[in-house]
Order: structure tokens, then sequence, then C-alpha cells
């Protein structure tokens, strides 16, 4: 859970407004887009409405530094497996 308490239909209601937005944007500016990088950024923006103190933060920078990371790790991890199997072929 990213914030700290539960939100309600209202809030609810408002992060899915706010979800279409950024997909609309994203794609007015050819910027590839991910429903979880969405969502998230949605449910942290309505946390963030409600006050600073109501977006847990650990978690918030946990998720961007997976997000930043997953990428080159994948790619070091596919260039690894593909040099090995190469090897034995």
């Amino acid at each position: 859970m990213i914030t700290k308490y539960f939100f309600s239909i209202i809030h609810l209601k408002s992060s899915c407004k706010i979800y279409p937005h950024q997909v609309f944007r994203a794609n007015f500016l050819k910027i590839p887009v991910s429903t979880t990088h969405t969502i998230t950024g949605s449910i942290i923006g309505v946390g963030v409405s409600k006050g600073l103190t109501a977006v847990k933060w650990g978690v918030t920078i946990r998720l961007l530094w997976a997000w930043i990371l997953t990428i080159p790790i994948s790619a070091l991890l596919g260039a690894f497996f593909y040099f090995m199997f190469s090897l034995f072929h």
C-alpha cells in the first residue's frame, strides 16, 4: 500500500479521472505508457493532494528504483544467458 490510509470512493474516482489524462497526454507526446506506472502515479498523486504525509515515501522510492533498474538488469541477464547458450551451441 502506497498511502497510509484507505481511499474512499471519492478518492478512487479522482484516481480514475487522472489515469486517462495521463494516458492521453503520453499518447499525444508519442511516449510509451505502462499501465502500472500510470495507475501508481495516479494513486500517489491523489495521496499528495491530501498532503505529503499521506504518501509512504519509502515505498514510493523503492518503486522508483525498481522501475529504473528493471530494464538494465534484464538486459544484462539476457546478454549473459545469450552468451552462455551460444557457447554450447
